[in-house]
């Protein structure tokens, strides 16, 4: 008998164990709920901070309500209503006595903007443009630009109204190919069959409120030494892309004179020579009298100078196409035929003591004569 209740005894302690732990389990799988986070909060829609009485301020605050919540064809309604009681978008806008108009801490009256944005959701394009262009030339707002820029973009797209890509004309620099600034002044204009959208120098974008038919645009460019390439790029809001380049050469050294003979003749001196430049030679001056070089890279002159004028000189003024001048002035004296050696020297705006560059040296090519003429007779 004793052996009978212990076996029954363990049987009903394991039969508790088990419906313990089942209980346990099931408890644990059930779902925990929670009446405060399992309510889903519903935001309501087409309100407004005070009670509405139909003024125009009330339709506007009501419609930004319906836009936000995207309840297009109320927001349109509203708006239509509040531009009907007071057209003109405005930055600041009195409701009445002295207070303005504040929405959601936001200040202003868009009624048109923010029509040509809840129509441009709903799809109609061309109205959505009036719209905003319309909000735009009564009081612009960067909000107004980006979305007419957005519609605009649609508008070619569906219509296929862009042609080609932007046309860009250079006005400033033209027709220069070396220079000896340090800075450049690169201006001109981009226009397009559609709008320009984006323009940008050497991968620096131009500041462009929103997009245009025209736009000009006007920036100084640093040079350095040697060769530059500037880069113009723009492009239209279908993203059509055209690239110009502008290849300027910046060069500060001038022209190299160079004095190869200086002989004299019963009646004139002679002097001979040759002027050198990498850029190309501009034009030459040899005592008033101007050669024009047309770019040439080598000048040679070849000047004669009367006897009779007892004091006279050379002097040389060349000038590079990049700018850059090299004068000197070489004295003669005619009653005398010895000639003081002279140093020529490149000269511009960044010349200095330490980097003059002595191009070449007039030498004493005549010494005094002192002899009389000798008579040597062959035959006699």
């Amino acid at each position: 008998m004793e052996i009978n209740r212990f076996c029954m005894f363990t049987l009903l302690n394991r039969i508790l164990v088990v419906l313990f732990f089942t209980i346990i389990v099931q408890v644990g799988c059930y779902p925990f709920i929670n009446s405060d986070t399992s309510k889903k909060v519903e935001k309501k829609y087409g309100m407004t901070q005070v009670p509405f009485n139909g003024k125009w301020w009330h339709y506007y605050e009501r419609g930004l309500s319906y836009e936000t919540g995207g309840l297009w064809k109320e927001a349109e309604a509203d708006f239509r209503a509040a531009i009907r009681k007071r057209n003109n978008d405005c930055k600041s806008a009195r409701t009445y006595g002295r207070h303005w108009i504040n929405i959601n801490n936001k200040s202003g009256y868009f009624p048109h903007r923010e029509l040509g944005i809840v129509l441009y959701r709903q799809g109609f394009i061309e109205q959505a443009i009036e719209m905003l262009n319309t909000s735009i030339k009564t009081q612009p707002s960067t909000r107004a630009k980006i979305y007419l820029d957005r519609v605009r973009k649609i508008f070619i797209k569906q219509n296929h109204l862009d042609a080609s890509k932007p046309r860009i004309d250079i006005v400033s620099p033209q027709n220069l190919s070396w220079t000896n600034v340090s800075t450049i002044n690169v201006e001109g204009v981009v226009n397009d069959d559609t709008f320009v959208q984006n323009i940008q120098i050497d991968n620096k974008h131009i500041y462009i409120d929103h997009s245009k038919k025209r736009i000009r645009f006007n920036v100084q460019k640093p040079l350095i030494e040697g060769k530059n390439v500037i880069s113009i790029m723009a492009n239209d809001l279908s993203g059509k892309q055209n690239i110009k380049r502008i290849i300027i050469t910046v060069d500060y050294i001038g022209p190299t004179i160079r004095i190869e003979k200086i002989v004299k003749t019963q009646s004139e001196l002679i002097c001979k020579g040759s002027i050198l430049d990498n850029s190309g030679i501009e034009s030459v001056t040899i005592n008033d009298t101007e050669h024009l070089c047309s770019g040439k890279k080598t000048f040679l002159f070849y000047k004669k100078i009367p006897l009779q004028e007892i004091n006279c000189s050379i002097d040389i003024n060349a000038i590079d196409i990049a700018g850059n001048t090299t004068s000197t002035n070489i004295p003669l004296l005619s009653n005398n035929s010895t000639f003081t050696k002279k140093k020529l020297f490149t000269y511009n705006e960044y010349a200095t003591n330490d980097n003059m560059m002595i191009l070449t040296e007039a030498e004493n090519i005549f010494q005094k004569d002192v002899k009389s003429p000798e008579i040597i007779l062959k035959r006699y």
